[in-house]
């Protein structure tokens, strides 16, 4: 028989240490594939390629334009976009693109996956920390890290201090900025959610999604969520997931502190979080598995969960909530700017 042919994947830009290992440890960890850093590329005539690259601009990256041009096959990875802004026009000519965040306005191409964020390298079992011991105890009612920057975080902090209160001391430790040099290391972070039971994810610098929820199922820590405009904005990413999942923070903690106070309840779900966590990377990785070797099939059958992205883009309701949290912003911006102008401002 004949060897199954690689899957060459192009990172524009390099692996980094966030989502770079876990997309080529964990997500492609079924595919046969060979990594090349640009500008170092495969042959032309390669017969399977996957451009990964960021998107941290409105622009559209010139030099994946170019390689779709040479590579008349290509696949793709964007990765970054938080803000939903990023043009993708000249990216016509790729077969499949897979992205972060998920996008009520791009995701009605049939073309178009949304995936997790996935987690930093040193916090993932399989691309840095051992494996946390399931029968270990777990001795904090929560954890958090990162930066106090919005009014979402704060109002999470307040409410989820009063479970302090009552179970214990939660670990916390606040940075000045994302990656900052006053964070504390991903390793440590694996150690403390290793003994975590709640790792609240208040939303990021525009979006609800963070490496924050990954980061928690890695380490059998259950994430906390709040509603996104009354839409559980996870299940687009995840599909029908386990999470904690609150109205809003106060909502959140108050059920976090439900299962606290009862020890079989709190060990259910655990178990719980924890089975589904290895379900769902296994069905991530036998989609992908699909959508991006050289042996994908008309007839697979979709999944669910992209179902789902593809429906919930003509939802009206969902495509209204996004539209005014991500573009008003900057059409409001705009509007004031011409109103300016028009005033002589």
């Amino acid at each position: 028989m004949d060897e199954p042919r690689l899957l060459d994947v192009v990172w524009i830009g390099g692996l980094g240490t966030w989502e770079g290992p876990w997309i080529d440890e964990v997500l492609l960890e079924k595919i046969p594939h060979r990594n090349f850093v640009y500008p170092e590329l495969p042959e032309h005539d390669s017969p399977s390629i996957l451009l990964v690259f960021r998107a941290g601009l409105r622009k559209p990256d010139m030099t994946v334009v170019q390689l779709l041009d040479i590579y008349s096959n290509a696949k793709m990875i964007i990765l970054s976009d938080e803000k939903l802004r990023h043009n993708f026009k000249l990216y016509g000519k790729a077969r499949t693109i897979v992205r972060q965040y998920y996008s009520p306005f791009l995701a009605w191409d049939l073309r178009t996956h949304a995936i997790p964020l996935g987690f930093h390298s040193a916090i993932g079992q399989k691309t840095g920390s051992e494996p946390g011991n399931e029968n270990s105890p777990r001795v904090f009612p929560w954890a958090f890290f990162g930066q106090v920057k919005n009014i979402a975080r704060r109002e999470m902090l307040l409410e989820f201090a009063n479970l302090t209160d009552e179970f214990g001391a939660a670990p916390t430790h606040f940075t000045s900025s994302f990656a900052a040099t006053n964070a504390i290391s991903g390793g440590e972070i694996a150690k403390l959610f290793d003994q975590t039971y709640f790792v609240p994810a208040p939303m990021g610098n525009r979006n609800p999604d963070t490496f924050r929820v990954m980061e928690a199922l890695e380490r059998g820590a259950i994430p906390v969520v709040v509603r996104f405009y009354g839409l559980d904005f996870f299940r687009l990413t995840f599909g029908k997931h386990p999470f904690v999942v609150g109205r809003n923070w106060r909502d959140a903690a108050n059920r976090c502190r439900e299962l606290l106070e009862d020890s079989k309840l709190m060990a259910a779900k655990s178990h719980e979080v924890r089975v589904w966590y290895r379900h769902f990377t296994q069905e991530l990785q036998a989609e992908f598995q699909n959508i991006l070797s050289d042996t994908q099939r008309a007839s697979a059958i979709p999944s669910q969960r992209y179902l789902r992205q593809v429906l919930q883009s003509f939802n009206p309701y969902v495509f209204v909530i996004f539209w005014v949290h991500f573009r008003w912003p900057e059409a409001r911006r705009r509007l004031y700017s011409w109103v300016d102008r028009l005033r002589g401002a």
